[in-house]
């Protein structure tokens, strides 16, 4: 995935739409998925993040791993739980000198629910709550995905 810097960006402001830098992530990803059994996936991403030039500011390195478990109830059903790891892995940089005792980190868990039509769409419903979460805003979060074939 690539990342641009779009939205609008004013470094004055506390919140922005916009990031203001570049960042491309690689992505891998992994699946089990049974109707009538054991349903895992794991995606992990590494997360490289270019240089704000209006701040001078680049924001660290970071690993995600995103995952599920579930079991299948036979009729388009899966019920599990899901969440995510995160962690910074290099420090932040500001002016090119390190931001000491900066770096983010976060796990979630939580519960999950999907129905699979067998048709070519699917739909889950997630709940995570997050814990260990160092220097990044901490919260929980609920999800809605839709799938759907053009």
């Amino acid at each position: 995935d690539f990342f641009a810097p779009t939205g609008r960006y004013n470094r004055t402001d506390l919140a922005n739409i916009g990031r203001n830098y570049w960042a491309v992530h690689g992505i891998a990803g992994v699946s089990r998925i049974d109707p009538s059994g054991l349903n895992a996936d794991a995606k992990l991403m590494y997360a490289l993040n270019a240089k704000n030039k209006d701040t001078d500011y680049r924001s660290g390195d970071e690993f995600i791993v995103d995952y599920d478990a579930g079991w299948g109830l036979g009729n388009g059903w899966v019920l599990g739980a899901g969440g995510y790891l995160y962690r910074q892995v290099t420090d932040d940089k500001q002016a090119g000198a390190t931001v000491p005792d900066n770096k983010g980190r976060a796990l979630a868990i939580g519960p999950s629910i999907k129905y699979d039509s067998g048709k070519g769409w699917f739909v889950t419903l997630k709940y995570q709550t997050e814990t260990g979460v160092r220097n990044r805003a901490a919260g929980n979060a609920l999800w809605l995905k839709a799938v759907f074939p053009l």
